[in-house]
């Protein structure tokens, strides 16, 4: 097992605590757009929004999905961290032929949603074969939380650096690159082919938009002196960078990244 670290020891499995309210009084429903905005983010720490794909193109496959090598995907096994509702770790197995896909989210509520949509794959495919697919609520950032080597031939970080940076410091999101480094199978295990790192890093005014509009990030990031697309961090591990695809998608602008073992 590969351990990643955290600068907050936590438990490797999370459970979330939903905090309820009684019936929004009169001025809490007169909030700004503004306000609001800052509310959504702060209810969602980690990036872990409920309606994430609503505000992405909604094309299947996943159109980031479709710009990379389907090598990275064919009879392999792929982790996705940060899954959100699990639609890109469903595709990889439905449309670009993964033979096992392992989804790992902080959100219970996410999770379930992955399930479901799962469930639904199977209710209109009856006859599916192959679906091999595995929900983990867990924070993989916990300072216990082990990767297994077995887990995955190519990983995939998209848009989640962010989050993690934020909510971790530079010292953990090091300790995550070379954890995922070591978890990966090297060429000799793989026919002189290591395993592959997929990121979408967020730029870093993205980072200042998301600690002006979460003040509990404000702190950690003030401490931060990395910054993405972490080039030297991911190379001072071991990462060969195989190649760089720059991309746009509406309102989102952000390289998907290809590193090799």
């Amino acid at each position: 097992m590969v351990q990643a670290g955290s600068s907050q020891p936590t438990s490797a499995t999370t459970t979330m605590t939903t905090t309820t309210t009684e019936t929004a009084s009169e001025p809490a429903k007169k909030l700004s757009n503004t306000a609001r905005d800052r509310l959504s983010h702060r209810l969602t720490p980690f990036g872990n929004y409920h309606q994430y794909y609503s505000h992405r193109a909604q094309v299947t496959p996943d159109a980031r999905l479709s710009l990379l090598p389907r090598s990275l995907f064919s009879n392999q096994r792929i982790l996705d961290l940060g899954c959100n509702a699990g639609k890109l770790t469903l595709e990889s197995l439905t449309y670009l032929g993964a033979t096992k896909a392992i989804g790992i989210d902080i959100d219970p509520i996410l999770i379930e949603q992955a399930r479901s949509a799962e469930a639904e794959i199977r209710r209109e495919n009856p006859t599916e074969q192959g679906l091999n697919v595995e929900w983990r609520c867990q924070d993989f950032m916990a300072s216990d939380f082990q990767f297994e080597k077995s887990d995955a031939d190519t990983i995939l970080l998209f848009s989640i650096t962010k989050w993690l940076h934020l909510n971790h410091g530079d010292a953990a999101l090091r300790r995550l690159f070379k954890a995922l480094y070591e978890a990966l199978p090297s060429g000799a295990e793989e026919n002189g082919h290591g395993g592959v790192l997929v990121v979408e890093p967020q730029e870093k005014s993205n980072y200042q938009s998301a600690a002006r509009k979460n003040k509990d990030l404000k702190p950690m990031f003030k401490t931060l002196e990395m910054w993405p697309p972490f080039i030297a961090e991911l190379e001072s591990v071991g990462f060969r960078l195989e190649n760089t695809i720059e991309r746009e998608e509406g309102g989102f602008s952000r390289p998907l990244m290809v590193w090799r073992k």
